[in-house]
Order: structure tokens, then sequence, then C-alpha cells
């Protein structure tokens, strides 16, 4: 595991921004180089926050959701089902729909998407729910060095090069305090 993929990368300090470098993150998962934000703060947007079409098939839109949660607090049963429920109403119809969160993972939030798509099936319309928590988010975003980026100012191109090199420094001088250690030891 890299040094990068082990170091946590900060939340988002508000929804927008949250929205805003989920954008290259979602572009690159998709492989949609368009997604685009829905609407604009104030406008009624379906449960939506964006959306993108999956590997070019303009008949598999996919929206995604940015639930921004503070330390502490968790998304609700309540919520992924209103928000799936708003979701249901974007226009064209949505194949998948991916509720995102600052939360933590959660496997009763994740067992409830499965819920929810297992209903909508039987209901006669095929839409993936998936609800994605922070640990799943942060591990997808350190795959990608653009949303890494926007997710964490901090993080440059460099960062990798530079951590290796800090690694290296970092053993040399463990190695050389050991044989000091040794010599010492050998001197008295």
């Amino acid at each position: 595991m890299s040094l990068i993929a082990a170091t946590q990368i900060p939340k988002p300090a508000d929804e927008q921004a949250f929205e805003r470098a989920s954008v290259p993150l979602w572009a690159k998962l998709l492989d949609d180089p368009n997604v685009p934000r829905n609407g604009r703060r104030g406008q009624r947007q379906n449960g939506v926050d964006l959306y993108g079409i999956r590997d070019g098939d303009t008949d598999h839109y996919v929206g995604i959701q940015c639930k921004l949660k503070s330390d502490g607090h968790t998304l609700s049963g309540k919520e992924v089902r209103d928000e799936v429920a708003k979701a249901l109403t974007f226009k064209p119809a949505l194949k998948e729909d991916f509720i995102t969160t600052t939360a933590p993972d959660d496997v009763a939030m994740q067992e409830l998407a499965r819920t929810i798509t297992g209903e909508l099936r039987k209901a006669g319309r095929t839409m993936l729910v998936s609800v994605w928590g922070w640990n799943t988010l942060e591990e997808k975003i350190s795959q990608d060095a653009e949303a890494r980026n926007l997710f964490d100012p901090t993080y440059t191109p460099h960062s990798a090069v530079i951590l290796e090199e800090t690694r290296k420094v970092s053993s040399g001088q463990a190695e050389i305090a050991a044989q000091l250690t040794m010599i010492e030891t050998l001197l008295k």
C-alpha cells in the first residue's frame, strides 16, 4: 500500500466544495468527461447534484447526490429513501443512483440501498441504488490525481515522489542510528 493511499483525505468544508470536487472523480468513474452539476443552489434538483452517462451509453444516466455530514453525524434511512424518491423523478430516468456522503461507510445504509434496488425492480423500475460513505470515497479519490488534488489541496503530482524520498531518508537515518548504537556498544 502506498503512503498516499494510507493518508486521510480531508472532508470538504461545505456542500458546494463537495459537489465541485466530486465532478472529476465521477467523470473518471463513469468515463464521461462531461459530468455537470445539476442546476444551481436553490433550484429543484430532483435528488441529483451531479449526473453523467456511463461509458458513452446515452441511455444509461447516472445520478449522484452529495450529502455532507459533520463529524459524528450519519446518513439516515429516511434521507436515503427521500433522495431515491426524488431521483426517480429525474429526466431522463436514471439507471444508477449514488448517494455519497462524508459520513463513514455504514453497512445498514448499504443494505438499505440493495433493498431499495430490489423493491424498485419488483415495481418494474430498473435503477441500481448505492450508498458510498467517506471510506469508499477516500479509496476512489486516492486513485485519481485530479480528484485527489481537489479534495486535498496539499496534494501535488509530486507528493508520491516526495513521500518516497522521505521514506528513504527516514530508513537511511534508522540504519545509521542502528550502526552508531552498535559501534558505541563495541567501544564500551
